[in-house]
């Protein structure tokens, strides 16, 4: 049977957290998933963590790598070995509640949407938890957030750089040849990957509730990576320039599109400009008279969350 979802783990030395991590993938509610676990030549027993709950786990399957890859690189290794439906990703050292890819999965089902989100709770390494929120589910502005990181009324939008709380369709990744930047050579490469995503669809969907932790420790991925980061971060711009440049030339012109449609009782920035709904200039500015819709779909969780966007 073809599974609903697969999972995709990129595991390195994580032998004091994987216990946890796996425990509550292997307990989702979705029964028919798949869990990819890509051992990057780990050094610290984790492989022997990860061996016991594959034998316990018929869901499971572990791809180990020939030499020590990176996230990036792994995370493309378990996109090939996926077989699920969607796909899903999970860092080595965090967690999610046990309706996760249930939920989302029905969403994504629902919308019909190539892709579908959700909020995240994060642990900052002094021990801190703090929610994060997508203020704009809408794909020029998930997009904007991407390139403009830095500016600060982009703080609401920091999920856009985060692929650990959503779901992927895998045909529409597969058809649109999206694959994750080599972590060595680009800073932020699942920011990166996002911006391949919503460059190349425009059927989103959005629960506006946290399923996913995040656990920034100190000895984390995300805190130990300062390598060569001038370069990374040149990089990285040149890839957004390659990216953008190309979706204008094929006339996608994403940042023409108006939303036609928004399932939500939260208010959204308005779109009766007659082009661009962001400050990005229109690249594609003769298609602006007949822009082509998108749809986004937000649901709210039936009671409110008592925690505030970030």
């Amino acid at each position: 049977m073809t599974p609903d979802v697969s999972v995709i783990i990129p595991i390195h030395n994580a032998a004091a957290r994987i216990d946890r991590t796996l425990n509550a993938l292997r307990s989702q509610t979705l029964r028919n998933i798949e869990l990819v676990c890509v051992l990057d030549c780990p050094t610290d027993g984790t492989d022997t963590i990860v061996a016991r709950h594959a034998a316990a786990d018929q869901r499971i399957v572990v791809v180990r790598n020939p030499k020590n890859l990176g996230v990036a690189n792994s995370r493309n290794a378990g996109l090939d070995a996926a077989r699920g439906k969607y796909v899903g990703f999970c860092d080595h050292d965090d967690f999610c509640t046990p309706d996760m890819f249930r939920t989302l999965l029905d969403e994504a089902r629902r919308t019909n949407a190539d892709v579908a989100s959700s909020n995240a709770h994060v642990i900052q390494p002094d021990g801190r938890q703090e929610y994060w929120r997508i203020a704009d589910t809408r794909p020029a502005a998930m997009i904007e957030s991407i390139i403009l990181p830095m500016q600060s009324r982009h703080q609401t939008q920091r999920l856009s750089h985060c692929i650990w709380h959503s779901i992927y369709r895998a045909e529409f990744l597969r058809d649109k040849g999206i694959r994750f930047p080599d972590r060595e050579q680009y800073m932020d490469e699942d920011r990166l990957f996002n911006l391949q995503v919503y460059l190349s669809t425009s059927r989103v969907a959005h629960l506006d509730e946290a399923y996913y932790t995040w656990d920034k420790h100190l000895d984390s991925t995300s805190a130990t990576d300062t390598h060569r980061l001038a370069q990374r971060a040149i990089a990285r711009l040149e890839f957004i320039t390659d990216q953008t440049s190309r979706h204008a030339a094929d006339g996608g012109g994403v940042f023409c599109k108006k939303p036609v449609s928004r399932h939500s009782t939260a208010s959204s920035p308005s779109t009766s400009s007659p082009c661009c709904p962001t400050t990005a200039p229109c690249r594609t500015p003769t298609r602006c008279a007949s822009p082509r819709s998108f749809a986004v779909s937000t649901t709210r969780p039936s009671t409110p969350t008592s925690n505030s966007a970030l």
